[in-house]
């Protein structure tokens, strides 16, 4: 994967929040504020801790702030990125006067300090984030910002499966480059059946049942997005998932090199012209993490 800095990273972020907005699965969604309001209940009115790990420009953190307007919050969102979170400060504006309270922090999931810094949690959310990680060390790490039995959701969580259309020529060779492609996700986590990378849907539903977590709801969230040149968000979005393939794959021996060349040519060709739609699967998980 390519890395991104500053303004590219922000538009790119921008484009995704877009496509993740509509395409975060409405059941699973609606079972998360019923649940949220049901604990709100319990809690006499006092706010809910929420913690985003890897939230972004606080798209996600924004719509579930308004659709809690009689369920009060405590959110914290935390990033890797200074830019990002300096960018989603200004979104989210903690300062505003609303029900809820809201804090943006720089961080790292992986950093065992940033515990102390946050109240633990009575939902962690995570979005379309763990299929960065070998899961064999994120989900513990995710569990440790919970209380017992605190609710996860984990929406548009990449699930081993990327379609491009209209279909290429050469169709054996794109089952080798998608096949390679998602090979690169699951070197970058480790090759492990419980690593998760370009599985890490299933993967994640799998741990967090042997772990004795209770499966509220799960559902698709997939990716569908055309190239409809009134859709900028969709044609910025493409062009960076096209970014990644040619990053991951350019020099990876497996695949013919020119190939590969004329593939991405042929690609965004068809992306400028309006030609190209993307298909990734992805579930949205919402559960209880075990006592």
């Amino acid at each position: 994967m390519i890395k991104k800095s500053g303004n590219d990273l922000i538009a790119y972020l921008d484009a995704k929040e877009a496509i993740d907005q509509r395409s975060r699965n409405p059941q699973v969604w609606a079972s998360l504020l019923e649940q949220l309001a049901k604990r709100s209940q319990y809690a006499s009115g006092l706010h809910l801790n929420v913690t985003e790990i890897g939230g972004g420009l606080g798209g996600l953190a924004k719509s579930l702030l308004e659709a809690c307007t009689n369920t009060p919050l405590n959110y914290t969102l935390f990033d890797i990125d200074p830019d990002v979170v300096a960018e989603a400060e200004k979104r989210l504006d903690p300062s505003a006067s609303t029900p809820h309270k809201v804090s943006v922090i720089e961080g790292d999931l992986l950093d065992y300090e940033l515990n102390e810094k946050i109240a633990p949690a009575d939902l962690v959310v995570v979005q379309s984030a763990l299929d960065l990680f070998d899961l064999r060390d994120a989900l513990p790490r995710v569990r440790a910002f919970a209380k017992p039995n605190a609710l996860l959701y984990a929406p548009v969580t990449f699930n081993g499966f990327t379609e491009f259309r209209p279909p290429y020529q050469d169709s054996q060779f794109e089952y080798r480059l998608l096949a390679e492609y998602h090979r690169s996700m699951d070197e970058r986590t480790g090759i492990h059946p419980d690593a998760g990378g370009s599985r890490a849907g299933w993967v994640l539903e799998r741990s967090l049942r042997r772990m004795g977590s209770d499966f509220i709801e799960t559902n698709s969230s997939d990716w569908l997005v055309s190239s409809d040149p009134k859709d900028g968000p969709n044609r910025t979005f493409i062009e960076h998932i096209l970014r990644f393939f040619e990053g991951s794959l350019s020099t990876r021996m497996e695949l013919d090199q020119q190939k590969l060349g004329r593939w991405l040519e042929l690609r965004r060709r068809q992306l400028a012209d309006g030609h190209l739609l993307l298909h990734i699967h992805n579930l949205d998980l919402l559960a209880a993490f075990p006592g």
